[in-house]
């Protein structure tokens, strides 16, 4: 991954940076293939921490290939700081929470001093910054030296983005921040990068997809996710709930997001009266014809989830993660009237509030419709073009 043959003091880099989760990775992929689609010859680092290494890595394996001497993966050190929903006081005495920003802190010095390393042999004239564990030490490291382009996924600026903000030259958003602005014309508000095979099919394109993952046309069916950080307590409603929906002849297809979780999923289809009904596993890369085929999807509420439900103009359960950036954007969906919107506490305390949402929005085939048409509002087919141009823009007018 090093591509020595990369290394040119002269020239100067387009740097995307991001890391931590797929959410923050992903994006940098889509926005890497569309800058070599407009500008071929573009030299292209991307950024993400340590920790994240072997993920992204993967996720840029087939890009580093075909475009190895104009594309380069670097690895930072970073840090994370651990805030609550809680006073200050009970921040102060929590010891393992202050020992762990302690350590952290140093990590993030030790990725700053990375960074200007890299960026001597690298230097950047323009950053785009996705946020994440690593953005903060690389941006501090270069904000005097490079255009900085931030964007933020979610309705509330994570803490990385509102720092490196003050450094930037602009902020772009992924989701509105209240409902008014879902109606103005924001020009900052441009959607999350996701991928643009999540769109809305026609019934003909449908039925062909639906024929080749062996799905029956007549069957109703749910697709339920909840990523990978998010899927655990999801994976637990659903365990406690597929019996009976498998009784309601319902097609569930269920990514589970873990080896260990589809194992178990596994073991407990065999013991259901119709195990057809039932589809586990772990991760695949064609989510969007899962998308396609599902007359209603299940997910957490992360900014990027959400941009491929509007893209799909799928309508939703919504379960948002204990996290103050899902239960603002949920809020949000809910004002919007884009989702159904449930609490997760108290679905695990009363599965068959789970059973009796999903089985009412089947039989209602309206309401169905009146969540894919308002959900449909956020959709952002063209979110990747657009941060491309802003950032050539940036590049441009060095």
């Amino acid at each position: 991954m090093n591509n020595l043959s990369l290394e040119n003091k002269d020239s100067r880099w387009i740097v995307l940076v991001g890391g931590g989760t797929g959410g923050h990775v992903v994006p940098l992929k889509n926005i890497a293939e569309q800058i070599f689609k407009q500008k071929p010859g573009s030299k292209i680092l991307v950024i993400t921490d340590r920790g994240y290494k072997k993920r992204s890595e993967q996720i840029f394996k087939e890009l580093v290939s075909e475009y190895k001497n104009n594309l380069l993966l670097k690895h930072v050190s970073g840090g994370r700081f651990r805030r609550y929903s809680r006073s200050r006081f009970r921040e102060l005495i929590d010891i393992r929470t202050q020992a762990l920003n302690l350590r952290d802190l140093f990590k993030s010095i030790i990725g700053i001093i990375q960074s200007k390393l890299i960026s001597i042999k690298y230097p950047p004239e323009v950053v785009f910054c996705k946020g994440g564990t690593g953005s903060l030490e690389y941006c501090f490291a270069n904000r005097k030296k490079a255009s900085i382009l931030v964007h933020d996924s979610d309705s509330r600026p994570g803490l990385t983005n509102k720092i490196v903000g003050r450094w930037a030259v602009k902020t772009l958003t992924g989701m509105p921040q209240s409902v008014d602005e879902v109606d103005r014309l924001s020009k900052n508000f441009v959607g999350v990068p996701v991928n643009s095979d999540f769109k809305k099919f026609s019934n003909k394109i449908t039925q062909e997809i639906k024929s080749e993952l062996l799905i029956d046309q007549k069957v109703k069916t749910v697709l339920i996710t909840g990523g990978s950080l998010g899927a655990r307590k999801i994976n637990e409603l659903v365990f406690c709930t597929i019996s009976y929906l498998n009784k309601l002849n319902i097609l569930v297809i269920h990514q589970t997001g873990s080896s260990d979780d589809s194992k178990k999923a596994k073991e407990i289809k065999k013991s259901l009266n119709n195990p057809k009904l039932y589809r586990p596993f772990d991760f695949t890369t064609e989510v969007a014809k899962l998308y396609a085929v599902s007359d209603l999807v299940v997910s957490r509420a992360g900014a990027s989830a959400i941009q491929e439900l509007a893209n799909s103009a799928k309508p939703a359960i919504l379960i948002p993660a204990g996290l103050t950036d899902q239960k603002k954007n949920g809020q949000i969906l809910d004002e919007l009237g884009a989702a159904l919107v449930a609490d997760q506490d108290k679905l695990l305390n009363k599965p068959e509030e789970f059973i009796r949402e999903i089985q009412f929005l089947l039989d209602d085939q309206r309401r169905r419709a009146e969540l894919s048409e308002r959900i449909s509002l956020l959709a952002k087919p063209d979110t990747v073009t657009k941060i491309v141009e802003e950032l050539l823009a940036l590049k441009e007018n060095k």
